[in-house]
């Protein structure tokens, strides 16, 4: 069982990578363009952090990382500076 703050960065056993690529093709281009500023960073990152790396507004940021959360393609985790902010990173299989 995941905590408010913390979910689990490993995707579930029954997604592969194929499958997950497969639903990151069918999101839309906001979802995209959040994974690939992840793909680009070592370093969880919080939306804000995301947002102002893209032209997409955060309430867009915020809704592309969910479906992304959904799909097992992101994690989220609370901050280690401020335990109130979530940072997402790539699962582990995506890396």
């Amino acid at each position: 069982m995941t905590t408010r703050h913390e979910e689990h960065l490993t995707p579930s056993p029954s997604s592969s990578m194929g499958d997950e690529r497969q639903h990151l093709d069918e999101m839309p281009p906001s979802a995209s363009r959040v994974y690939g500023v992840l793909e680009q960073t070592d370093s969880p990152l919080s939306s804000t952090e995301i947002a102002s790396r893209t032209p997409l507004a955060s309430r867009t940021v915020r809704n592309a990382l969910h479906r992304l959360r959904e799909a097992d393609l992101v994690g989220v985790r609370a901050s280690i500076l401020d335990p109130r902010k979530r940072q997402y990173e790539l699962t582990d299989t995506e890396r």
